[in-house]
């Protein structure tokens, strides 16, 4: 009967309690009690982190996992769990190969290797392969490093081997590492021999070097490549088992980072960091071809760290992190205080990380300071309950003005709610900019950003507002908070599509995390910009991820239907008119018959907008035999406005104004909606057409006494354009550009999409406010 075996990738785990035997001698119970210790440790851990033990053999263990990632994280907190009193002296060897597992035991050369590389430690150590390390060196809760080569029997090449270098874990010198492996020698130079010859150059060499190498002891800087770089700081990881202090990583990296920033190193803002911290542990060469954070973040280097308590002290530590490589570059200086001190021990990590970068007289002048914990915790909040910058205003404004109000020196909070508040809520930004701005010079430079772009928005200062954004985003280029507002001003303000569409797209949709209402809005959006500025096939692609659900699906057909007339893709439009007939009724607030009639007038306009009326004719009968064809059906304002504006892109005025005047009379009896504001733009057009200027005058006028600046102004703009005074219309849309918030307000934002604005393509005013791009424009 043949053994069962089975052959395949694994990881494996050699651990050993150092020194166990002559232990036992002098001590019997203190072996014992080490050894249960050790065992209950690895029977608890091992499973944990789905691994298995193969078996226990004395005082040592041997485990398989699955993964690198998975044996290195067992590892680590085993041994984290072993340096604690009462301490066991334990050596861990990791390797990764190919291995046999038969009868319930595991063989193969890569079973030897790992307990030889463990047999090379010391007792606090965790040892590893080049094979492990590359598929951890990106994970940054491991730090990592290089003890050197060394030379393993029946291992026909040299192999690399490194420690964990973790807060309190014990990396033994090569001169230490006495089992089964041998250090590779250090080879001689053969410059050696040409310095025999040349004995005075190399001793001034040498004099040289000792020098720079004093004066950079003395500065403790990073090398000038290094601080050049782009540098992202992670939130320091909480291994205290404290659940009231996961905020404290959090505050701790947030003023890493404003701390380096004041001494003008390029960094990824505490947003940028949050948005893509998922990619971390993305290696560099993933078969998937994953973006990493570093590629996404543009930040070369990483900053990041743990915290622990031991007894009444916190202890931080930090290090500096390549993310080409995971190579550590750097252990910072451990800070260590009372846990009564968290906001000094922050204080003091960032000062003595920004020493690597500036010089002291620098740091002293940074405006930075950390809030009070409390008040941060408080901030947290905005992104713990996912409100963020995608979610509700009400409780973001909430937790920002409650953190403030337990710090009144925290500004970040303060200016964050209210950078999303301050043009639906004049009187709270008047108040918090009147309170903020004394302390103008105490704020750090990304405070001083953030309230000038507050001012400026405040003040309708639209070109300012604009030029501070745009500041901003070249100083935190992946910042998803700043993306957002400065795509937004490009589009509907700056009328310039191409830019917008270019800057909103740096953060992919699929990597927002964000309600359906705010994903769909994000996306109607780009999809707006895309449009505007002929990324037609990206449009499609873009509104496909929208929300299927009713309240979303009238926009999806909307723009979707717009992408595929202007790329020409006729047949998908055919496909998308079947979609509208076999969807759920009412996603346009109606019912089927309705549903299919406004979708028909959208693909019309485009048609005649690009000059093919006879297929745009085609669409607008379909259109109004899909509304009449129920004669038991009661029609209602919007039924009577699809078919005034159906009939006015058939050039049927008479007909359009008809159906206009119910539209009229409920205007005048105080119905307001937007449904009654377009209706009444299309019966002006119409009017205007059959050269009744002083019916379209009168519905001007009627227009403009509306308390809403906005879209009323759009709307009379449209008129005057049907009755051939652009110059009128222009003035209005300029008006509506300053009283909305600095946008012109029209269909969907841009009005190359307008039919009723056909007569002002090509006048130069309008196209200059407007943005148009005279090639996109084919009506």
């Amino acid at each position: 009967m043949s053994e069962k075996k089975t052959r395949r990738l694994a990881a494996i785990m050699f651990t050993d309690i150092a020194g166990y035997t002559a232990l036992m001698q002098r001590d019997e119970q203190s072996a014992l009690a080490h050894l249960q210790k050790f065992r209950q440790t690895l029977e608890m851990e091992v499973p944990a982190h789905g691994g298995q033990i193969v078996q226990f053999y004395g005082d040592g263990c041997v485990a398989t996992f699955q993964s690198s990632v998975e044996a290195a994280n067992c590892a680590r907190i085993i041994q984290e769990s072993f340096l604690q009193e009462p301490r066991v002296p334990v050596r861990i060897g990791l390797h990764t190969g190919d291995v046999v597992f038969r009868d319930g035991n595991v063989y193969g050369d890569a079973v030897n290797l790992a307990a030889r590389i463990e047999s090379m430690g010391v007792p606090g150590s965790v040892l590893l392969s080049n094979s492990v390390r590359n598929h951890i060196k990106n994970k940054p809760e491991f730090a990592l490093q290089t003890l050197g080569q060394f030379t393993f029997k029946n291992v026909e090449k040299e192999m690399t081997i490194y420690a964990l270098a973790q807060e309190g874990f014990v990396i033994p010198k090569r001169k230490e590492m006495k089992g089964k492996g041998r250090p590779v020698p250090k080879k001689r130079s053969l410059l050696w021999g040409a310095a025999a010859a040349a004995g005075v150059f190399i001793l001034t060499s040498v004099i040289l070097w000792q020098q720079n190498k004093l004066r950079a002891a003395e500065t403790g800087f990073l090398p000038e490549a290094i601080r050049q770089e782009r540098v992202a700081v992670i939130p320091f990881r909480n291994n205290t088992g404290v659940e009231n202090l996961d905020d404290f990583g959090y505050l701790t990296s947030d003023l890493i980072t404003n701390g380096l920033t004041e001494v003008d190193v390029k960094t990824c803002s505490p947003q940028t960091v949050l948005q893509y911290q998922h990619l971390l542990g993305v290696l560099p060469n993933n078969p998937e071809g994953k973006a990493t954070f570093s590629k996404v973040t543009g930040a070369r280097y990483r900053i990041g760290g743990f915290f622990v308590i031991e007894g009444d002290s916190l202890t931080i530590k930090s290090l500096l992190t390549d993310g080409w490589s995971g190579d550590v570059v750097r252990n910072f200086p451990n800070v260590k205080g009372h846990t009564r001190e968290k906001e000094q021990l922050a204080d003091r990590l960032c000062r003595r990380i920004m020493g690597f970068w500036a010089a002291r007289e620098e740091i002293e002048k940074g405006k930075f300071k950390p809030p009070l914990y409390e008040a941060y915790q408080e901030y947290r909040k905005i992104y713990q309950k996912n409100v963020g910058i995608w979610g509700n205003r009400k409780d973001l404004e909430k937790y920002s003005l409650r953190a403030f109000e337990k710090d009144s020196t925290f500004y970040l909070a303060a200016l964050v709610g209210m950078f999303h508040e301050a043009l639906n809520q004049e009187a709270l930004a008047g108040n918090l900019i009147a309170v903020l701005d004394p302390h103008y010079q105490e704020m750090t430079v990304f405070e001083q950003s953030l309230l000038k772009i507050n001012k400026a928005s405040f003040q309708r200062d639209w070109d300012n507002y604009g030029k501070l954004l745009g500041e901003t985003f070249e100083q935190f280029p992946r910042d998803p908070f700043i993306i957002r507002f400065y795509s937004f001003n490009l589009g509907f303000r700056e009328a310039r599509p191409e830019k917008a569409w270019q800057v909103a797209n740096l953060l992919p949709i699929e990597q927002l995390d964000m309600s359906p209402d705010n994903k769909a809005n994000q996306i109607g959006y780009r999809a707006m910009y895309g449009l505007a500025s002929g990324h037609y096939d990206e449009v499609i692609e873009l509104v496909n991820q929208y929300p299927k659900t009713k309240k979303w699906l009238g926009l999806y057909f909307h723009l979707k239907s717009k992408a595929l007339v202007r790329s020409g893709q006729l047949n998908a439009l055919e496909k998308l008119s079947k979609e509208v007939e076999q969807a759920e009724p009412s996603f346009y607030w109606r019912d089927k018959q309705y549903d299919l009639a406004a979708f028909s007038n959208d693909v019309a306009e485009e048609f005649l907008l690009l000059n093919r009326p006879k297929v745009a004719e085609t669409w607008l009968n379909k259109g109004i035999q899909w509304l009449k064809e129920d004669p038991e059906r009661k029609m209602n304002l919007a039924d009577s406005l699809h078919l005034a504006e159906a009939y006015y892109l058939q050039g049927r005025y008479s007909e359009s104004i008809e159906w206009g005047k119910e539209i009229f009379q409920l205007y005048k009896r105080g119905v307001r909606s937007m449904w009654s504001l377009g209706g009444l733009a299309t019966l002006g057009a119409a009017h205007a057409r059959l050269g009744q200027k002083d019916q379209a005058e009168a519905i001007i006028q009627l227009l403009l006494k509306n308390p809403d600046k906005g879209w009323p102004r759009g709307c009379a703009a449209r008129i005057y354009a049907e009755l051939g005074d652009k110059e009128k219309s222009v003035e209005l849309l300029h008006q509506n550009k300053e009283l909305y918030g600095g946008r012109i307000y029209l269909t969907f934002e841009y009005a190359q999409f307008d039919y009723l604005m056909r007569n002002l393509f090509g006048y130069q005013s309008f196209e200059e406010l407007m943005g148009i791009r005279k090639e996109r424009v084919k009506g």
